[in-house]
């Protein structure tokens, strides 16, 4: 449903950012919710088997052991339990039996007569019958002396036999001749010498005993010792079945009585009723194989005749089953049924709880979660609109600044006010790329030209230079001396301007190649000095360098331009003032500061000073592109840069430089620091342009060096073979006459000498690609035309890298 929402073109993005943020949280949650239904469904229903089976367990186990328990005590009665160590002759009931029987006989031998006499003996427990029915035996002195014999036999026996009836809990215990006579009942004494088929035995509670005595009698011809019948009879009056176990008698062989225990199953339904249950509404039941309840209920008022369900056929049918189904109420319950042995038979044995219960504890549990879901719904939801309104602030305004944009540019965006904030700024972006692309390719064309047309004014201008320097020792006049130095301010204008460009487009191509070396920052301090010292007091500005004796690592000539671009700028707009250049000490890092008390900058113009083509002061006649090339280059090599400043006091400018231990040094090498200008080199110059190499020779013997000049490869390697003394510094024309470059005379150079050099190449091309070829060599490139001092920083290097690898 949220899809269709948040596809909508004209539905903001505040909207959409709400829609989304509630359908990824709100889906997890459902789910999340789902999951957990389910899961606690099922731990709830296990749970609730698994008290089923347990309470199942104890109930099996119960039942099992009360039936069994019920044919040991006939056992133990008729004196077949081991314990007794009774014979087959010598057991309690045949005693019984016999006692009773043979004591009435001594009495009298006619029947009719010892049934009477039964009855008078125990007259005071029948109403409406005395002694007076035989009065022979009561006046005579031996019927006197035979009754008081007899009472004192059935006083003892009496005794016995109840105090063995309530210990195992027997409702009643009938002897039974084999006539079908009762001789002896525990609780009724009075139906002595009954027969069972009268009347009183035929009806009522006692009608089971005349059919469990006939079943025995039944079977007369298989009888053995070991014997035992069951019976369960329906109780009058009464909601369970009286049980009936039955032992025959033998005597030599033959059968000689009957010995009946009587149990109520209300011991079973006590038994079944007598256990903790779950949530108070779990039952367990007990049914025989006719599917007769032999157990009370308690969920219904009206007991059923019978009960015939899915786990009853299931235990009947000998397996213990789990399974929910409709019970005998109607309701849905979980059930755990098993077979249990009563007696030889597999009777099922059911215990069942209603899911109703277990059900609507998971749904209260379930509503407290859905509640605290739609708690966290609604916490999402007021989150998503605070911080929809906070992310889509910004998108709002650019979107206004975009349709600004694009009304000054001409396309208009009325077209837009249907489309959301995303779609109008994807329209205003792909119309700032597409004027970006206009703009980078114009400025292609503009670097095309540049460099088309610099490159024929490289060759002279570089010359020009060369001369200029060589020329200046032997200008003695006055006048002359002052033309020349005209003529060299001009020239220098003229190379800086080119120079700035060239550095500027080698950074931005990336073609400008890092030479990382030790060596103390004094030279180059001494150095700037000694150079813009004259310059200084010639703008009025006092100029201190404060030396400084630290080591530092990192290429000193892309170090050596920077800091001639902050004191040029430094000097530029510090009229009359101070100019200050010095280091300090933290850590293992050197601050190099250059700092001047001129105009100063506020905190607009320290954030465009840094940009190219940017002059804070119009009346400058350079071309705004120094601080640029110092925030390139310091980002090149990595050496963080910042500044300070405040309008009308000033500013500070600091590179921070990685400090470094002082290296061990030879003599040479320190005079040559503490001088600040190159000792005397060998120094093969390769140009194929006459009046380039003349004025380089010109030059370089004006600094005491010592120079081998050739215009191609071929003179080059002859001119190897007549060497003095190693070279230690090449420069090449990258491109020679005839197809040749300098790289091959690096190469050549490479081959034939064993000692190391420096070479470097010089090169009028500003092409992008040659830059970046450059770069990939890993080669020195030098661009026309090259001031005098880039050669004697070039010399320096040579110099310092020539004694390192040499020490």
């Amino acid at each position: 449903m949220a899809l269709p929402l948040i596809a909508q073109r004209n539905l903001s993005v505040r909207s959409k950012l709400i829609l989304v943020c509630l359908s990824l949280s709100v889906l997890p949650l459902l789910l999340f919710a789902a999951i957990l239904a389910f899961t606690f469904s099922e731990n709830m229903t296990a749970q609730g088997y698994e008290h089923l089976a347990s309470v199942q367990d104890v109930k099996r186990n119960q039942v099992a052991e009360l039936f069994k328990e019920r044919v040991a005590t006939a056992q133990v009665f008729v004196g077949e339990a081991p314990s007794h160590g009774m014979s087959e002759n010598n057991t309690p009931a045949l005693h019984y039996l016999k006692e009773f029987s043979i004591g009435v006989m001594h009495l009298t031998s006619d029947d009719s007569e010892r049934t009477a006499i039964l009855k008078s003996m125990f007259a005071e427990s029948a109403a409406g019958e005395g002694p007076s029915r035989a009065p022979s035996l009561s006046t005579s002195a031996g019927g006197l002396v035979r009754r008081a014999y007899y009472d004192n036999i059935h006083a003892d026996f009496h005794t016995r036999l109840r105090a063995f009836s309530e210990r195992f809990a027997i409702d009643d215990m009938y002897l039974i001749e084999r006539r079908g006579r009762v001789v002896y009942s525990v609780k009724k004494g009075v139906y002595f010498g009954e027969d069972l088929k009268s009347g009183r035995y035929s009806t009522g509670a006692e009608a089971g005993l005349t059919s469990i005595f006939k079943k025995v009698t039944a079977h007369t011809e298989t009888l053995a010792t070991d014997s035992v019948f069951t019976g369960f009879y329906p109780y009058p009056g009464r909601d369970h079945f009286v049980n009936y176990v039955a032992k025959p008698l033998f005597e030599f062989g033959e059968l000689v009585g009957v010995v009946v225990l009587q149990y109520s199953n209300e011991s079973v339904c006590r038994l079944l009723g007598g256990f903790a249950h779950l949530a108070g509404l779990s039952e367990t039941y007990l049914v025989a194989p006719d599917h007769r309840l032999h157990s009370a209920l308690t969920r219904i008022n009206e007991r059923p005749a019978d009960i015939d369900n899915p786990a009853v056929a299931s235990a009947l049918a000998g397996l213990s089953v789990r399974q929910a189904y409709s019970s005998y109420d109607g309701a849905q319950v979980l059930a755990v049924s098993t077979p249990v042995d009563v007696y030889g038979e597999a009777w099922a044995l059911v215990t069942e709880i209603p899911s109703q219960p277990i059900f609507n504890e998971m749904y209260a549990t379930l509503g407290v979660g859905l509640a605290i879901v739609i708690g966290v719904i609604f916490i999402i939801g007021v989150v998503a609109w605070h911080y929809s309104g906070v992310i889509t602030r910004p998108i709002k305004q650019l979107t206004l600044l975009g349709d600004e944009l694009l009304e000054q540019q001409g396309a208009g965006a009325k077209s837009d006010e249907q489309q959301d904030d995303i779609r109008r700024i994807e329209r205003y972006f792909y119309a700032m790329r597409e004027a970006m692309l206009s703009e980078e390719a114009s400025n292609q064309a503009k670097s095309r030209f540049l460099a088309a047309a610099s490159h024929d004014l490289r060759q002279p201008l570089h010359a020009m230079g060369l001369f200029i320097s060589a020329l200046e020792p032997y200008v003695e006049d006055a006048t002359g001396a002052k033309h020349m130095r005209r003529l060299k301010s001009s020239h220098d204008s003229l190379t800086k301007l080119f120079n700035a460009l060239m550095d500027m487009a080698r950074l931005e191509a990336c073609a400008v190649t890092v030479n990382k070396e030790t060596f103390c920052v004094d030279s180059l301090l001494s150095t700037l000095e000694g150079e813009y010292r004259a310059q200084a007091k010639a703008q009025g500005v006092r100029l201190r360098v404060a030396h400084c004796g630290a080591y530092i690592h990192t290429d000193s000539l892309l170090l050596e331009r920077m800091l001639r671009n902050l004191l040029t700028n430094a000097l530029r707009y510090a009229e009359g003032g101070k100019v200050l250049m010095g280091c300090r000490r933290r850590g293992d890092k050197l601050f190099i500061q250059v700092c001047d008390n001129g105009v100063g900058m506020t905190r607009e113009q320290q954030q465009e000073v840094f940009k190219a083509f940017v002059q804070l002061d119009k009346r400058s006649d350079g071309l705004g592109l120094g601080l640029s090339i110092v925030e390139k280059t310091a980002k090149l090599l990595e050496l963080p840069l910042s500044l300070q400043s405040e309008s009308g006091k000033g500013s500070i400018f600091t590179l921070e430089t990685p400090r470094v231990a002082k290296p061990e040094m030879t003599y040479t090498d320190a005079q040559t620091e503490l001088a600040g200008v190159p000792a005397r080199q060998l120094i093969i110059v390769l140009d194929d342009d006459q009046e380039i190499l003349q004025a380089m020779e010109a030059l370089l013997t004006g600094w005491g060096c010592d120079v081998v000049l050739a215009r191609s490869l071929a003179e080059l390697d002859d001119k190897l073979d007549t060497l003095s003394s190693a070279p230690s510094l090449l420069l090449a024309d990258v491109e020679l006459a005839n197809g040749e470059n300098g790289v091959a005379a690096i190469e050549l150079m490479s081959q034939r000498l064993q000692t190391p050099f420096t070479p470097a190449l010089i090169t009028g091309d500003t092409s992008v690609a040659r830059m970046q070829e450059a770069a990939k060599m890993g080669l020195l490139m030098l661009y026309k035309p090259v001031a005098p001092a880039q050669l004697r920083s070039l010399l320096m290097h040579a110099q310092n890298q020539r004694q390192s690898e040499t020490v």
